[in-house]
């Protein structure tokens, strides 16, 4: 698979902040599970280093037990925008959301209660009367807090949502925090 980092248009070659990577080694995580909605992450091995600049941070996975519920959540993505489009988009778009409780996120409808566990976040699907969440394309992008880039800490993964991504229902991420054990013990299966 391409990787693509400090890119603001993808489809642009040359842009001069951009870094690819083709890399052909990756780690699934076992209990992948798309119907018990359980394990979608991965671990990627890059063909050689990306050295961190102005453009490529490095983002922190978040360790601790703050689940930030009622916080803003940060997401970016090249996913689609709207229901119509057929394509991704070229240029990375970034949209805020409030993170919910696993409570408030069950209790939105029966089909929330039944997939929601521990594993998963949701963020809301408005903020302030606006539809807002990530849609197809924007899969496996980071939910990020924090103040600014170099405060930033990942706490999810964006996982799945509505199939109309401009319902305005909430979007689900796998919790960064109930992965650590295995991104750590495997992280080192890469890297050999």
């Amino acid at each position: 698979m391409e990787l693509i980092f400090g890119a603001h248009n993808v489809t642009d070659n040359s842009e001069e902040t951009q870094v690819r990577r083709t890399s052909t080694e990756f780690n699934v995580h076992p209990d992948w599970n798309w119907s018990l909605k359980q394990g979608d992450v991965a671990l990627v091995k890059l063909s050689e280093p990306v050295t961190e600049n102005e453009y490529i941070k490095i983002i922190r996975l978040h360790s601790g037990n703050e689940t930030y519920a009622g916080e803003q959540g940060m997401l970016a993505g090249w996913g689609i925008t709207s229901n119509n489009q057929r394509t991704v988009t070229p240029l990375l778009h970034e949209v805020a959301m409030t993170i919910m409780s696993n409570e408030e996120c069950a209790a939105v409808s029966a089909s929330y209660k039944a997939f929601m566990k521990p594993n998963l976040l949701c963020t809301s699907g408005l903020e302030h009367g606006v539809k807002v969440g990530f849609c197809k394309g924007d899969s496996g992008g980071p939910l990020v807090v924090g103040k600014d880039a170099d405060s930033w800490l990942q706490v999810g993964i964006v996982s799945f949502g509505q199939t109309n991504c401009e319902t305005g229902l909430p979007a689900v991420f796998e919790r960064v925090t109930k992965y650590l054990e295995w991104v750590e013990k495997n992280s080192d299966v890469l890297t050999n």
